[in-house]
């Protein structure tokens, strides 16, 4: 811990954060008091005693005015930004956030709410103030507390959103596909890029393809995905060598391991091929080599232990760097790193971690690239939806103490004409993008239909 000695000021108009936060502070090692504290924390707009702490005085905000979380939940949007603000000087955003909005429920939003907000204080307590102090806006802020009327309309918007969404999650699926696009993947860097979509086909009308990568061979093109199998509800990693590169989506077995597998990351160094897919289910990251001769991957090797999603790796800066998200903490949210000075490891966790919390642009989604000298990793963008968009962010900082990344490019579902994408890899000059759009299954649509009726029967 960073800072130990903290003090309060006021009274927060949720006592539930107030309390929350105090409790994991002292869980975290850190104590309350009345004189020396290093920071301190602000609950309401009662002026503070000078001196203030060396630390500052912190405040914690959500983006809009109101009661948290209450008006983002009745617009229906779809993230909620907050913030932990530093108001002294230098002025600054100690941590800033954006989680998904729970359109189904304000209760179950205002809850990830204020469990955010509990570890944004944390964090700041545990990893001090940031190097680089970004400048402050304080808006205006006014209480607009609902009227009856709004919470009475607030609870008929749910009730359609719920049925809606039950309806939309028993009649279709998401169905993605693999598309090739002939060009290289630093062309989406381009905001007016407008790229051309050759789809390959489903493997069969109760399975589809996704989470495609790329590697150029000596002797043709290997393409890697995960395919989906709605009647069992598991993914498993399959693979297409072309010669010519002109890919048909007619896939072989590539890596079976008995349980759901996605994201089969492709990497080459020293003359080799790597493997890395998503195997959270078997709580750890794995790395299989490619044999060349037989067109097999062969030598499983365990890499880091966790239940990771969507491991991304690459070698910079003479370092091994892995970017993934957690399936039980913020699975499409929460950016975790990892370095090492080789492959195998031993990996050290960020002292950061999680060094960035954005539904917009966390959760890794396909391989990262240098342009001009300069980093870009592709990542999801799930506010709306599950894989709803791509965006490609700039790294402006990657070290083992510090990480920093902006979104420079949006890649819209829209604009493709599909409802969804989340992978967006390049290899030699060549790019593989996925997208979805809703289809009715017979098979998932009975099983889901099923699964609901026992859960009513069990009410």
């Amino acid at each position: 811990m960073k800072f130990t000695r903290y003090a309060v000021h006021g009274t927060s108009p949720i006592p539930q954060l107030q309390q929350r936060v105090q409790a994991a502070l002292e869980a975290a090692g850190a104590s309350r008091v009345d004189t020396g504290a290093e920071f301190l924390l602000q609950w309401d707009e009662t002026p503070i005693p000078l001196p203030h702490p060396p630390g500052g005085v912190w405040r914690l905000a959500g983006a809009d005015p109101g009661p948290l979380a209450f008006w983002e939940v009745y617009d229906g949007l779809f993230h909620l930004e907050l913030r932990l603000e530093r108001h002294t000087e230098p002025t600054c955003f100690l941590d800033r956030r954006w989680i998904p909005v729970d359109r189904l429920s304000y209760a179950q939003t205002l809850e990830n709410a204020i469990t955010e907000m509990v570890e944004m204080v944390v964090h700041a307590a545990r990893c001090g103030t940031p190097g680089v102090v970004d400048p402050v806006w304080f808006p205006p802020r006014q209480s607009m507390p609902p009227t009856a009327a709004a919470q009475l309309l607030l609870k008929m918007k749910l009730a359609v959103r719920f049925a809606m969404a039950q309806w939309r999650g028993v009649w279709f699926a998401e169905s993605w596909m693999v598309g090739v696009v002939e060009a290289p993947v630093t062309e989406f860097l381009d905001m007016g890029y407008q790229p051309e979509i050759h789809w390959l086909p489903s493997p069969t009308k109760q399975r589809f393809l996704a989470d495609p990568f790329l590697a150029r061979l000596p002797d043709g093109w290997l393409l890697m995905a995960e395919d989906f199998d709605f009647a069992t509800n598991l993914g498993r990693i399959v693979q297409e060598f072309s010669a010519s590169g002109n890919f048909t989506g007619q896939v072989e077995d590539a890596i079976d391991t008995g349980c759901h597998m996605s994201y089969p990351f492709l990497l080459e160094h020293a003359g080799e091929l790597y493997c890395i897919p998503e195997t959270h289910q078997l709580d750890g990251v794995f790395l299989w080599r490619w044999d060349a001769p037989r067109r097999k991957w062969l030598d499983r090797r365990p890499i880091l232990e966790g239940r990771w999603l969507d491991p991304t790796l690459i070698r910079h800066e003479e370092r091994w760097w892995m970017f993934a998200t957690h399936k039980d903490h913020g699975p499409d949210s929460k950016l975790h790193l990892f370095y090492a000075d080789h492959l195998e490891g031993p990996w050290q966790a960020h002292p950061g971690n999680p060094v960035k919390v954005d539904v917009r642009s966390s959760r890794p989604g396909g391989t990262p690239f240098v342009e001009g000298g300069k980093l870009y990793r592709p990542a999801q963008d799930s506010s709306k939806h599950y894989g709803w968009r791509m965006v490609v962010n700039l790294v402006t900082r990657l070290t083992p103490a510090e990480f920093a990344e902006e979104t420079v490019r949006v890649v819209d579902s829209d604009r493709l004409g599909i409802s969804g994408i989340h992978t967006l890899s390049g290899a030699a000059g060549r790019t593989l993008v996925d997208g979805w759009k809703p289809r009715f299954v017979p098979a998932r649509a009975v099983r889901v239909l099923v699964h609901k009726l026992r859960k009513l029967a069990r009410v």
